[in-house]
């Protein structure tokens, strides 16, 4: 990955081999948990975030119902024993 502005023209392809490997050329990384593209904006990293907000908000209301209701039996059972 070659970092640029996207006024920048793309720096040449270049094919770099290792071990008789080829190494291929990415538009986009994962560094220290933070995705960045190329041209060092944050639109990839900003669409995994929303992405795992959106399952975890998602999650949150689900449970919201079942534990009410957990909460609920328990008042209930708690307030019909006698003291």
């Amino acid at each position: 990955m070659s970092f640029h502005t996207w006024q920048q023209k793309l720096p040449l392809k270049t094919q770099i081999n290792f071990d008789c490997m080829n190494i291929t050329r990415k538009l986009e990384t994962k560094f220290l948990d933070i995705y960045i593209n190329e041209n060092i904006k944050w639109d990839v990293h900003i669409e995994c975030l929303s992405s795992k907000l959106s399952k975890s908000y998602y999650v949150t209301l689900s449970l919201k119902d079942i534990v009410s209701a957990y909460i609920t039996s328990v008042f209930v059972l708690y307030t019909a024993i006698p003291a």
